[in-house]
């Protein structure tokens, strides 16, 4: 009788993921606080595309230096669809951030200060007289529209499988209150 070996997957955490309305998820991504190189970026790339049970449209990759942002349909293989400075978006949130070098940051602000800005781009909360940092490159993207009204969750751990909406932690539904 033939014997099947049991595989153990590890538990991955997927640091920001982004889930729009009709529960897809939008963004699926990193955010280190190290630099990321491109060659281990193109790995990270893969990495969240594994996470989500369905196509994600954007994978974001963040570090103190760079964010990145490619399409999730062709991965690593095509480059970055949005790159810039992180210093410039991030200082916008956080006068700590503008003020210190950013070699005093923590790893969890860094977090939020990316989380912060990429719900700003669909709340527009922080920057009701004028978009908020490269706006106006994610408008032309496509991404903009898709982040309204979304659901932002961070460090969420998938526990080895593909993330589904139904695995992320209880938090009211903000559109229904459930």
């Amino acid at each position: 009788m033939p014997v099947s070996k049991r595989v153990k997957r590890e538990p991955k955490a997927v640091d920001v993921i982004v889930i729009d309305r009709q529960n897809r998820p939008i963004v699926v991504g990193e955010a280190r606080w190290e630099p990321i190189p491109d060659s281990a970026a193109r790995s990270l790339v893969k990495g969240s595309r594994e996470h989500a049970d369905r196509r994600v449209p954007y994978i974001l990759i963040a570090d103190r230096e760079r964010i990145r942002i490619y399409r999730g349909d062709e991965g690593a293989k095509r480059g970055p669809v949005f790159s810039t400075d992180s210093g410039p978006i991030l200082s916008y949130y956080s006068t700590f951030y503008r003020e210190r070098r950013p070699e005093r940051i923590s790893e969890d602000l860094f977090l939020e200060l990316v989380l912060v800005w990429i719900r700003d781009l669909s709340y527009r909360w922080k920057s009701k007289t004028s978009p908020p940092p490269a706006f106006e490159a994610l408008d032309r993207l496509g991404l903009v529209r898709l982040l309204d009204d979304a659901l932002f969750n961070s460090e969420v751990r998938s526990g080895g499988y593909r993330l589904r909406r139904d695995e992320l932690p209880d938090r009211p539904d903000p559109w229904t209150g459930a």
